[in-house]
């Protein structure tokens, strides 16, 4: 979904206000992990928390995952708000998918998350303005 990304970016701008806290932090069990691999990517900018579709949707030019992970992290910019400022909430976990809403308290914008289990660990494949 190549169309996303200007729109997942500008979330990530947007959820750069304060705030008091919140659902952005993390809770244990499967509902955790998948919160925790949101967080990783927005604020860490993670390779392995990313499916490889998901990653050719961010970095788009490489020829493997790995020329893609590259770049992307050599790309990454460390962000102005912190995992506090961030707004996880709908988790809805079903087998090895999962869907989560990202937003903050200040913009009405929200992404919708798409995550895939593989090899055991959480993965993000998709992400959508909603």
């Amino acid at each position: 979904m190549r169309s996303s990304i200007g729109a997942i970016v500008l979330v990530a701008v947007l959820l750069g206000c304060g705030s008091d806290g919140g659902s952005g932090s993390t809770t244990s069990g499967p509902e955790g992990a998948v919160r925790e691999a949101i967080l990783t990517y927005l604020l860490e900018g993670d390779c392995d928390v990313m499916t490889d579709a998901f990653l050719e949707d961010q970095a788009i030019i490489g020829d493997t995952r790995e020329e893609n992970c590259e770049l992307f992290e050599n790309t990454f910019v460390e962000k102005q708000y912190t995992a506090d400022d961030v707004k996880i909430t709908d988790v809805e976990i079903t087998g090895s998918k999962a869907t989560a809403v990202v937003g903050d308290d200040f913009s009405n914008i929200e992404s919708t998350y798409t995550l895939v289990k593989e090899d055991g660990k959480w993965r993000i494949d998709a992400a959508e303005l909603t």
